[in-house]
């Protein structure tokens, strides 16, 4: 049975929810100053905020960074007079642990937690269900989000796992799938009564975007509002016609797939560009240290001046720089 608290958090989980990226110094300190300067790029252009995801650093940081990433976004929204809920990331291997850790990250402000599965091991879909179930009877008072990455914790969060979950429990608000799996996001699109599902993968939402509550592109931390028309215009087949390939170019000339190992190396070396931060942090390294001699930093440029309507002033004016 969802409470009323819980409906109204739903509600508000929707739309375009990018995963901000936690700017940081290279001693691996936060850096509030740039870090308010992602939040003038992107909060502005969002429906909601979502820090300390896996584009934040989740398994990085301590619980005081990740209620400062909190307490700014909250600070930011109310300065500017946005509406917009802040929602953060747990991550743990035990219910209790990430209880814990929910907890406390409820208490400093976030609207919702999102929580992945315990990761490293293999876990049966038996063992997945009774670690969502226990985190949610030790946590009640806590929405959750479920966030499917198996790319990452080696744990797949099926449709029928879903299910399992939301019958036995009533806070789990919305499940964000970034697996990249066309047939399963279909088949969690049954379960929208009981909870909202967003699409965290960018090459299928051509596919699924139409059908979904929303997104959570890690490439809105640059282009905010290409994501913006994206999602404004996801039933119409020839917008999407002609948004897919910018987004496609983003994914092979920004994050450098399918070579790069991961796309924060090139999400941070594009804000770089644009006057926030100074690039990937220890132990990632910039692209002249780990792509010698492939010209990736130019090509992070090159696509920032052809994508640059899509970067709100006044950082387009970096893109030219």
């Amino acid at each position: 049975m969802e409470s009323d608290n819980f409906g109204s958090i739903r509600g508000r989980l929707r739309g375009l929810v990018p995963p901000l990226c936690t700017i940081r110094r290279a001693d691996g300190s936060l850096w509030p100053d740039m870090q308010c300067r992602l939040l003038d790029l992107v909060a502005p252009h969002v429906d909601a905020i979502f820090v300390s995801g896996t584009t934040g650093l989740c398994p990085w940081l301590s619980l005081d960074k990740q209620k400062t990433l909190i307490e700014m976004a909250l600070s930011y929204v109310d300065e500017q007079g946005l509406d917009t809920p802040v929602i953060c990331a747990a991550l743990g291997n035990t219910a209790t642990e990430v209880a814990e850790r929910s907890q406390s990250l409820r208490d400093a402000g976030a609207a919702a937690v999102v929580v992945y599965t315990p990761y490293f091991f293999r876990h049966t879909d038996e063992e997945l269900v009774r670690f969502f179930t226990d985190l949610a009877g030790q946590a009640e008072d806590v929405p959750f989000v479920l966030y499917n990455l198996p790319q990452m914790t080696q744990n797949n969060i099926s449709p029928d796992i879903v299910r399992q979950v939301v019958d036995a429990c009533g806070n789990y608000v919305a499940v964000k799938d970034s697996k990249g799996d066309a047939e399963q996001f279909r088949n969690l699109l049954p379960l929208r009564h009981r909870l909202n599902v967003l699409n965290g993968d960018e090459e299928i939402s051509r596919d699924v975007l139409s059908e979904a509550d929303g997104c959570v592109p890690a490439a809105a931390n640059v282009f905010p509002l290409l994501w913006r028309e994206v999602l404004e215009s996801a039933k119409d087949r020839s917008d999407w016609e002609r948004h897919h390939p910018l987004i496609m170019k983003v994914k092979r000339e920004v994050y450098g797939l399918p070579d790069m190992p991961q796309v924060i190396t090139g999400i941070l070396t594009a804000l770089e560009m644009l006057g926030i931060g100074a690039g990937p942090t220890p132990p990632f390294l910039p692209f002249d240290k780990i792509a010698p001699g492939r010209g990736m930093k130019a090509s992070v440029a090159n696509v920032l001046r052809e994508l640059r309507e899509y970067i709100p002033e006044p950082f387009r004016a970096q893109a030219l720089s």
